[in-house]
Protein backbone atom coordinates (compact mmCIF):
# COMPACT_ATOMS: atom_id res chain seq x y z
CA UNK A 1 0.00 0.00 0.00
CA UNK A 2 0.94 3.42 -0.76
CA UNK A 3 2.10 5.95 2.06
CA UNK A 4 0.17 9.20 2.36
CA UNK A 5 2.53 11.65 3.40
CA UNK A 6 0.61 15.00 4.68
CA UNK A 7 3.26 17.20 6.60
CA UNK A 8 7.05 17.79 5.45
CA UNK A 9 10.15 18.36 7.30
CA UNK A 10 11.84 21.61 5.56
CA UNK A 11 15.56 21.42 6.00
CA UNK A 12 17.76 24.87 4.53
CA UNK A 13 20.73 23.66 2.68
CA UNK A 14 23.27 25.89 2.12
CA UNK A 15 27.03 23.47 2.12
CA UNK A 16 28.01 24.82 5.87
CA UNK A 17 28.54 22.20 8.60
CA UNK A 18 25.82 23.95 10.31
CA UNK A 19 23.36 22.97 7.50
CA UNK A 20 24.80 19.32 7.01
CA UNK A 21 24.22 18.70 10.47
CA UNK A 22 21.08 20.18 10.01
CA UNK A 23 19.87 17.61 7.10
CA UNK A 24 20.88 14.82 9.51
CA UNK A 25 19.03 15.87 12.14
CA UNK A 26 16.20 16.85 9.87
CA UNK A 27 16.29 13.87 8.15
CA UNK A 28 15.74 11.79 11.45
CA UNK A 29 12.78 13.54 12.39
CA UNK A 30 10.93 12.89 9.32
CA UNK A 31 11.85 9.20 9.67
CA UNK A 32 10.38 8.88 13.09
CA UNK A 33 7.56 11.35 12.12
CA UNK A 34 6.48 9.26 8.43
CA UNK A 35 6.76 12.99 7.41
CA UNK A 36 8.65 13.71 3.55
CA UNK A 37 11.40 15.93 3.37
CA UNK A 38 11.92 19.57 1.00
CA UNK A 39 15.56 20.81 0.55
CA UNK A 40 15.81 24.12 0.28
CA UNK A 41 18.56 26.00 -0.88
CA UNK A 42 18.01 29.60 -1.49
CA UNK A 43 20.28 31.52 -4.31
CA UNK A 44 19.86 34.94 -2.64
CA UNK A 45 19.25 37.71 -6.40
CA UNK A 46 21.18 39.90 -3.79
CA UNK A 47 24.22 38.28 -5.13
CA UNK A 48 23.25 38.55 -8.80
CA UNK A 49 21.99 40.91 -11.44
CA UNK A 50 19.60 38.41 -13.00
CA UNK A 51 17.08 36.13 -11.72
CA UNK A 52 17.10 32.76 -11.62
CA UNK A 53 14.84 31.26 -15.37
CA UNK A 54 16.58 34.29 -17.21
CA UNK A 55 20.33 34.67 -18.60
CA UNK A 56 23.10 33.81 -16.92
CA UNK A 57 27.35 34.23 -18.15
CA UNK A 58 30.20 34.17 -16.36
CA UNK A 59 30.72 34.10 -12.22
CA UNK A 60 27.10 34.46 -12.19
CA UNK A 61 26.18 31.05 -14.21
CA UNK A 62 29.08 29.43 -12.16
CA UNK A 63 27.73 30.07 -8.43
CA UNK A 64 23.84 29.00 -10.20
CA UNK A 65 25.25 25.93 -11.58
CA UNK A 66 26.90 25.50 -8.35
CA UNK A 67 23.90 26.01 -6.15
CA UNK A 68 22.17 22.91 -8.38
CA UNK A 69 24.95 21.05 -8.26
CA UNK A 70 25.33 21.36 -3.95
CA UNK A 71 21.60 20.31 -4.13
CA UNK A 72 21.81 17.33 -5.82
CA UNK A 73 24.30 16.57 -3.99
CA UNK A 74 22.68 16.44 -0.94
CA UNK A 75 19.68 14.58 -2.54
CA UNK A 76 21.80 12.13 -3.32
CA UNK A 77 23.06 11.79 0.32
CA UNK A 78 20.05 11.98 2.25
CA UNK A 79 18.08 9.05 -0.10
CA UNK A 80 21.45 7.11 0.48
CA UNK A 81 21.21 7.71 4.48
CA UNK A 82 17.32 7.63 4.46
CA UNK A 83 16.27 5.13 1.87
CA UNK A 84 12.48 4.92 3.15
CA UNK A 85 11.71 8.88 2.83
CA UNK A 86 10.50 10.71 -0.35
CA UNK A 87 13.29 13.58 -0.58
CA UNK A 88 11.88 16.53 -2.97
CA UNK A 89 14.26 19.72 -3.59
CA UNK A 90 13.90 23.21 -4.26
CA UNK A 91 15.77 26.20 -5.72
CA UNK A 92 14.43 29.27 -4.71
CA UNK A 93 15.28 32.73 -6.17
CA UNK A 94 14.94 34.22 -3.12
CA UNK A 95 16.89 35.72 0.61
CA UNK A 96 17.15 31.81 2.77
CA UNK A 97 14.77 33.43 5.81
CA UNK A 98 11.58 34.62 3.20
CA UNK A 99 12.02 31.17 1.63
CA UNK A 100 12.46 29.36 4.78
CA UNK A 101 8.93 31.39 6.33
CA UNK A 102 7.27 30.78 2.99
CA UNK A 103 7.74 27.29 3.14
CA UNK A 104 6.89 26.95 7.17
CA UNK A 105 3.64 27.64 5.84
CA UNK A 106 2.73 24.04 5.16
CA UNK A 107 5.59 22.41 7.08
CA UNK A 108 5.69 20.08 10.02
CA UNK A 109 8.97 21.45 10.98
CA UNK A 110 11.69 23.77 9.64
CA UNK A 111 15.21 22.57 10.15
CA UNK A 112 18.04 24.85 9.60
CA UNK A 113 21.94 25.24 10.34
CA UNK A 114 23.12 27.59 13.24
CA UNK A 115 25.86 28.94 11.61
CA UNK A 116 26.91 29.36 7.72
CA UNK A 117 29.72 28.57 6.27
CA UNK A 118 32.14 31.36 6.74
CA UNK A 119 32.59 34.72 8.98
CA UNK A 120 30.34 36.30 6.31
CA UNK A 121 28.43 33.86 6.06
CA UNK A 122 27.81 33.12 9.83
CA UNK A 123 26.27 36.50 10.14
CA UNK A 124 23.99 36.47 7.51
CA UNK A 125 23.01 32.97 9.03
CA UNK A 126 22.47 34.64 12.12
CA UNK A 127 20.29 37.00 11.31
CA UNK A 128 18.53 34.65 9.02
CA UNK A 129 17.70 32.37 12.32
CA UNK A 130 16.45 35.00 14.29
CA UNK A 131 14.36 35.92 11.69
CA UNK A 132 13.11 32.48 11.38
CA UNK A 133 12.29 32.13 14.38
CA UNK A 134 10.34 35.26 14.86
CA UNK A 135 7.89 34.82 11.82
CA UNK A 136 7.90 31.20 11.25
CA UNK A 137 4.46 29.61 10.98
CA UNK A 138 5.80 26.26 12.06
CA UNK A 139 8.05 24.72 14.90
CA UNK A 140 11.97 25.74 13.80
CA UNK A 141 15.00 23.66 14.75
CA UNK A 142 18.21 25.81 14.56
CA UNK A 143 21.19 22.78 14.53
CA UNK A 144 24.78 23.89 15.59
CA UNK A 145 27.91 22.98 13.30
CA UNK A 146 29.89 20.76 15.97
CA UNK A 147 28.91 17.20 15.87
CA UNK A 148 28.90 16.75 19.42
CA UNK A 149 26.96 19.79 19.92
CA UNK A 150 24.23 18.79 17.76
CA UNK A 151 23.97 14.96 17.96
CA UNK A 152 26.24 13.91 21.22
CA UNK A 153 23.65 15.21 23.88
CA UNK A 154 20.93 13.36 25.74
CA UNK A 155 17.45 14.37 27.12
CA UNK A 156 15.02 17.11 26.01
CA UNK A 157 14.73 20.54 28.01
CA UNK A 158 11.91 23.15 27.46
CA UNK A 159 11.36 26.72 29.05
CA UNK A 160 8.04 26.93 30.97
CA UNK A 161 5.88 29.91 32.10
CA UNK A 162 2.07 29.23 32.30
CA UNK A 163 1.59 31.66 29.01
CA UNK A 164 -0.11 29.80 25.62
CA UNK A 165 2.93 29.55 24.13
CA UNK A 166 5.20 27.79 26.56
CA UNK A 167 2.13 24.87 26.39
CA UNK A 168 2.49 24.76 22.62
CA UNK A 169 6.37 24.17 23.60
CA UNK A 170 5.39 21.66 26.19
CA UNK A 171 3.46 19.60 23.43
CA UNK A 172 6.72 19.70 21.17
CA UNK A 173 9.15 19.00 23.49
CA UNK A 174 7.05 16.27 25.34
CA UNK A 175 6.75 14.54 21.87
CA UNK A 176 10.25 14.70 20.49
CA UNK A 177 11.35 13.01 24.30
CA UNK A 178 8.80 10.14 23.75
CA UNK A 179 9.79 9.80 20.05
CA UNK A 180 13.74 9.67 20.81
CA UNK A 181 13.12 7.72 24.38
CA UNK A 182 14.75 10.20 26.11
CA UNK A 183 13.56 11.96 29.78
CA UNK A 184 12.13 15.43 29.92
CA UNK A 185 13.25 18.47 31.90
CA UNK A 186 10.81 21.70 32.32
CA UNK A 187 12.46 24.46 33.70
CA UNK A 188 10.50 27.60 35.34
CA UNK A 189 13.26 30.63 36.15
CA UNK A 190 12.52 33.65 37.67
CA UNK A 191 14.85 36.54 39.05
CA UNK A 192 14.24 39.83 41.35
CA UNK A 193 12.22 41.70 40.19
CA UNK A 194 10.09 39.27 38.24
CA UNK A 195 9.73 40.54 34.22
CA UNK A 196 5.99 40.43 33.55
CA UNK A 197 4.60 37.10 33.07
CA UNK A 198 1.92 34.52 33.72
CA UNK A 199 4.54 33.61 36.57
CA UNK A 200 4.95 36.89 38.06
CA UNK A 201 1.15 37.39 38.23
CA UNK A 202 1.11 33.62 39.77
CA UNK A 203 3.92 34.14 42.20
CA UNK A 204 3.86 37.61 43.91
CA UNK A 205 7.34 38.98 45.00
CA UNK A 206 6.18 39.76 48.52
CA UNK A 207 5.88 35.85 49.27
CA UNK A 208 8.43 34.38 51.40
CA UNK A 209 11.22 32.35 49.17
CA UNK A 210 10.33 28.99 50.80
CA UNK A 211 6.69 29.61 50.11
CA UNK A 212 7.58 30.87 46.14
CA UNK A 213 9.24 28.10 46.04
CA UNK A 214 6.63 25.58 47.00
CA UNK A 215 3.69 27.22 44.97
CA UNK A 216 6.30 27.81 41.85
CA UNK A 217 6.58 23.80 41.83
CA UNK A 218 3.20 23.11 42.03
CA UNK A 219 2.16 25.38 39.68
CA UNK A 220 5.32 24.10 36.96
CA UNK A 221 3.62 20.40 37.98
CA UNK A 222 0.13 21.61 37.05
CA UNK A 223 0.94 22.96 33.26
CA UNK A 224 3.16 19.61 32.68
CA UNK A 225 0.67 17.46 34.02
CA UNK A 226 -1.52 17.68 31.32
CA UNK A 227 1.57 16.38 28.28
CA UNK A 228 2.45 14.24 30.89
CA UNK A 229 -0.77 12.35 31.17
CA UNK A 230 -0.42 12.12 27.45
CA UNK A 231 3.02 10.65 27.46
CA UNK A 232 3.07 8.96 30.25
CA UNK A 233 5.85 6.43 29.18
CA UNK A 234 8.13 9.59 29.47
CA UNK A 235 10.21 10.79 32.63
CA UNK A 236 9.57 14.28 33.59
CA UNK A 237 11.61 16.15 35.77
CA UNK A 238 11.35 19.75 37.38
CA UNK A 239 13.37 22.60 37.90
CA UNK A 240 12.96 25.97 39.28
CA UNK A 241 15.42 28.06 38.95
CA UNK A 242 16.53 31.37 40.54
CA UNK A 243 18.10 33.01 37.46
CA UNK A 244 17.56 34.89 34.31
CA UNK A 245 15.48 32.80 31.87
CA UNK A 246 18.68 32.88 29.09
CA UNK A 247 21.47 31.53 31.53
CA UNK A 248 18.98 28.83 33.16
CA UNK A 249 17.60 27.15 30.24
CA UNK A 250 20.96 27.25 28.39
CA UNK A 251 22.62 25.60 31.47
CA UNK A 252 20.26 23.18 32.23
CA UNK A 253 20.49 22.32 28.62
CA UNK A 254 24.17 21.77 28.65
CA UNK A 255 24.32 18.02 27.03
CA UNK A 256 20.65 18.17 26.08
CA UNK A 257 19.65 16.67 22.67
CA UNK A 258 17.38 19.28 22.56
CA UNK A 259 16.06 22.93 23.93
CA UNK A 260 12.69 23.96 22.99
CA UNK A 261 11.01 26.95 23.54
CA UNK A 262 7.74 28.91 22.86
CA UNK A 263 7.32 32.14 21.05
CA UNK A 264 4.18 33.72 19.91
CA UNK A 265 6.29 35.19 16.80
CA UNK A 266 4.82 38.26 14.90
CA UNK A 267 6.88 40.83 17.18
CA UNK A 268 4.73 39.82 20.46
CA UNK A 269 6.98 39.69 23.45
CA UNK A 270 4.85 39.72 26.28
CA UNK A 271 5.77 36.62 28.06
CA UNK A 272 9.15 35.56 29.71
CA UNK A 273 9.80 32.85 27.01
CA UNK A 274 9.33 35.09 24.24
CA UNK A 275 11.69 37.69 22.36
CA UNK A 276 15.45 38.01 23.79
CA UNK A 277 14.70 34.89 25.36
CA UNK A 278 14.24 32.64 22.84
CA UNK A 279 16.96 34.98 21.08
CA UNK A 280 19.35 34.41 23.51
CA UNK A 281 19.02 30.71 23.59
CA UNK A 282 19.35 30.53 19.95
CA UNK A 283 22.92 32.33 20.67
CA UNK A 284 24.30 30.98 23.64
CA UNK A 285 22.99 26.93 23.55
CA UNK A 286 25.40 24.35 22.36
CA UNK A 287 22.73 22.06 22.05
CA UNK A 288 19.85 22.18 19.03
CA UNK A 289 17.16 24.78 20.11
CA UNK A 290 13.53 24.50 19.09
CA UNK A 291 11.36 27.42 19.23
CA UNK A 292 8.21 26.63 18.85
CA UNK A 293 5.83 29.11 17.32
CA UNK A 294 1.82 30.26 18.52
CA UNK A 295 -0.19 32.66 15.98
CA UNK A 296 -3.53 33.53 17.80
Amino acid sequence: MTRAYDRRVVIGVDGSAGSQNAMRWGLDLAERRGDSVLLLHAYDPAFSDTRIGGGYDGATTEMYDAAVDQLEAARILASGSHPGLVVTTGLVDDSAAAALIDESNDADVVVMGAHGVSAFSTLLAGSTTMTVATHAHCPMVAVPSGPAEAFGGHGVVVGVDGSEPSDHALDFAFREAAETDVPLTAVLAWMDPVAPSVAAAAFPTHEEPTEWLRQANQELLTWAEPWARKYPDVALHLRVVHEHPVRALVAVAHGAQLLVVGCRGRGAVRSMLLGSVSHGVLHLASCPVSVVHHHG
